[in-house]
């Protein structure tokens, strides 16, 4: 025995000599002069590392200590320090684990990967301020937008609410919180993304895209008038008319089109060409034209928006004129809803400027959501395909008298 630890003492001392040597510990230490000695830090490969670390789950003390050779070897490896701290969480040595993962983070500070797992481990010691910390110094760099679903699953399974969330998990910075909402609407995450939005009001980080997420979110959850009165303030400045005297946004195409459904929509297709025009109005600075190629007996219902109306009886009227518009279909506003569909008279042939409107009544049980579309139906006749030129301008539904 004590033969034993006269050899095991050289050994240590040897090892240390040529730690001291060869430059062990020191960044950017060269492996070939280890891997020269047998003592190659390529041993802990990767899949070796997951072994290891694995086998500490089953509590196996070999599997800890080839894990703190590996930290040995090389002491400047961040995913060294990492792969021992998740081996002495195993073995349930929480505290050596978290000072274990601070010398790893302090190695990799700008590594995601190490900071995925200094995360996971402080989750998983039920540390969510090292949770945010961790995932907040991803989501600092707008390279790494690959991890942001990853960050935030983890930030809802935290339980936190979602104000905590967003004042310590997530910076302030264009891209992170307009995709925290999204991710939250993808997920269906209903509480919460009220009061994301207003985290990116507050910090002027919203945008027309992400505006249109969220209200075609609020109308997906049976939110109507948050959805509609949202996209009212949001707009107010530009369209001062809309639910007050005009509950149709951008009724004389003034402005291009928003993605957003209270806005136009338009589902483009090769038999009709939709342009915004200022040569031909009926009022204001634009009008929109749709011009027909003549080819087919086009059924066209691609230019819509929803309306948001409360109960009542109410008007939709529209200017609309015509050039060589041919067949007996043509040009006209329809106005639908689950209980109801109305059209107004199709212009044919050529003129001027001409307004079409029809009265309809929401009910207290509709749904308040109609459709509003500029249609053109197909024809029944032998000479059935459209030709022509028409103009839409001062599209309006206000209450009737």
């Amino acid at each position: 025995m004590r033969l034993f630890v006269i050899v095991l003492s050289l050994v240590l001392a040897v090892y240390a000599l040529l730690s001291i040597s060869l430059g062990l510990g020191e960044p950017g230490v060269n492996s070939a002069k280890w891997c020269a000695l047998a003592l190659c830090p390529e041993e802990f490969s990767e899949a070796k590392a997951i072994l290891l670390i694995r086998e500490s789950r089953e509590r196996d003390p070999d599997a800890t200590n080839e894990l703190r050779r590996a930290v040995v070897q090389e002491p400047a490896s961040a995913y060294a320090w990492a792969d021992l701290a998740e081996g002495l969480m195993n073995a349930n040595r929480r505290e050596e684990a978290k000072t274990c993962m601070l010398r790893a983070v302090a190695a990799g500070p700008k590594s995601p990967a190490i900071r995925l797992r200094a995360a996971n481990l402080a989750f998983q010691q039920g540390n969510n301020s090292g949770v945010l910390t961790n995932l907040r110094s991803v989501l600092q760099d707008p390279d790494l937008t690959a991890y942001y679903d990853t960050i935030f699953w983890t930030y809802l399974r935290t339980g936190l609410p979602v104000s905590e969330l967003l004042n310590q998990g997530v910076p302030a910075i264009r891209g992170v919180g307009e995709s925290f909402l999204r991710y939250l609407i993808r997920v269906k995450q209903v509480n919460g993304t009220e009061e994301t939005w207003a985290w990116l009001l507050r910090h002027n980080l919203s945008d027309d895209r992400i505006a249109a997420n969220y209200v075609g979110f609020l109308l997906q959850q049976k939110q109507e008038i948050q959805a509609a009165e949202t996209w009212k303030s949001l707009n107010s400045r530009e369209e001062p008319r809309f639910r007050e005297s005009n509950w149709v946004y951008n009724g004389g195409f003034e402005r291009e089109r928003k993605p957003a459904l209270l806005d136009w929509q338009l589902d483009a297709t090769p038999e009709v060409s939709v342009e915004r025009e200022n040569a031909t109005v009926n009022e204001g600075k634009w009008a929109l034209s749709l011009s027909f190629t003549g080819n087919t007996n086009t059924d066209f219902h691609g230019l819509w928006q929803e309306v948001v109306l409360p109960p009542g009886r109410w008007t939709a009227r529209a200017a609309i004129k015509t050039e060589g518009i041919t067949t007996d279909e043509g040009i006209r506003l329809r106005v639908a809803d689950q209980g109801f569909d109305l059209q107004t008279d199709s212009l044919v042939g050529t003129h001027d400027w001409t307004v079409v409107e029809q009265g309809f009544t929401i009910g207290q049980k509709d749904s308040g959501v109609v459709r509003l579309e500029i249609e053109r139906r197909a024809s029944r006749r032998f000479d059935n395909k459209i030709a022509g030129k028409a103009w839409i301008d001062a599209v309006e539904i206000r209450p009737s008298a």
